[in-house]
C-alpha cells in the first residue's frame, strides 16, 4: 500500500511540473499579438470574453506608472462567480490607442 501511495505522489508530481512548463512552452511560441473588442480579448494565445452567459466586464483602467492596461472581469461558475484580472502590457508608441480603448470600454460599463 505504502508503494502505491509513493507510485501515486511520484505520478503527480510528474504532472504538477509538466503541465506548467508545457504552458511555458506554449506562450512562449505564440504569437504577441493582441486582440480587443467590446466583448473579449485575445492575448499571446489566451481568450478572455466577458460578454458571454452571464460574464461582464467588471473594471477597465489604465495604469500609467505600470504602463498596462488592466481588465477585471467576473463569469459563473458552479458555485459562485469567479473574477479573472488581465494585465496588457503597453508599448510606448501604443499609449494614446491605450487610453482610448480604455474609455471605451468604460463606457461599456
Amino acid at each position: 500500500m505504502l508503494m502505491v501511495l509513493f507510485g501515486l505522489m511520484a505520478l503527480l508530481a510528474i504532472f504538477a511540473f509538466l503541465v506548467p512548463w508545457l504552458n511555458y512552452k506554449a506562450r512562449k511560441k505564440s504569437s504577441y499579438e493582441l486582440y480587443l473588442s467590446k466583448n473579449g480579448v485575445y492575448i499571446g494565445g489566451s481568450f478572455h470574453v466577458w460578454g458571454f452567459l452571464g460574464s461582464k466586464l467588471e473594471d477597465a483602467a489604465f495604469d500609467e506608472k505600470e504602463m498596462q492596461v488592466i481588465l477585471d472581469y467576473s463569469y459563473p461558475t458552479r458555485t459562485r462567480p469567479s473574477n479573472e484580472i488581465v494585465h496588457i502590457p503597453v508599448p510606448p508608441s501604443k499609449i494614446d490607442a491605450a487610453r482610448e480603448s480604455v474609455k471605451k470600454l468604460a463606457e461599456i460599463i
